[in-house]
């Protein structure tokens, strides 16, 4: 436990909802629907984050599987459901959002965070810019978040580490 104030628009700050489901849509996850339903999917590189988004499906009662992915790393998606079918690409991001997408896709380089991103960059900037995470896009595609400010900020967002992520892939973490 951190002796860190409560941001207002963190994980914590707030209970989860299926909506935080669009996080993930900010990396290369996809909406699938069938029917009056859908499911949402992401290949994931590390078994770490399968576990962290099983325990993020859960909190908000979603059924889940996992599979090894053929090209490599893990294949996450939950059951299809009619509360997915309206997910779309957000324009808002939020801490439990926020917490999704890094636990699918973010990673720590070279003391900067970078958020793997789909086609989606032109949204990437204007989403995070409001919670004071503006960065420049890369090649891959991704975003890079630089600055001691800008990394604590992110950590405060998205809350504590899953007991399952290595404090070495958990931004804010000086016990590593």
């Amino acid at each position: 436990m951190t002796d860190r104030q409560l941001v207002i628009f963190s994980a914590f700050s707030a209970r989860p909802s299926i909506v935080d489901l669009v996080g993930l849509l900010m990396c290369d996850a996809e909406v699938t629907s069938m029917g009056g339903t859908a499911r949402v999917s992401v290949v994931v590189p590390d078994a770490w984050r399968v576990h962290c988004l099983a325990a993020e499906f859960m909190a908000r009662r979603l059924s889940y599987g996992w599979k090894e992915h053929p090209g490599g790393g893990f294949w996450v998606r939950t059951s299809y459901s009619a509360a997915l079918k309206t997910l779309t690409t957000p324009s808002f991001l939020d801490g439990h959002r926020l917490r999704l997408w890094y636990i699918a896709a973010g990673t720590i380089e070279e003391g900067a965070v970078i958020l793997r991103l789909s086609n989606n960059q032109a949204l990437a900037r204007p989403a995070l810019a409001p919670l004071g995470l503006d960065g420049t896009i890369e090649r891959g595609p991704a975003i890079r978040i630089e600055g001691a400010g800008k990394i604590a900020r992110l950590a405060d967002l998205i809350g504590e580490r899953p007991s399952a992520a290595p404090a070495t892939a958990w931004p804010g973490q000086t016990d590593a």
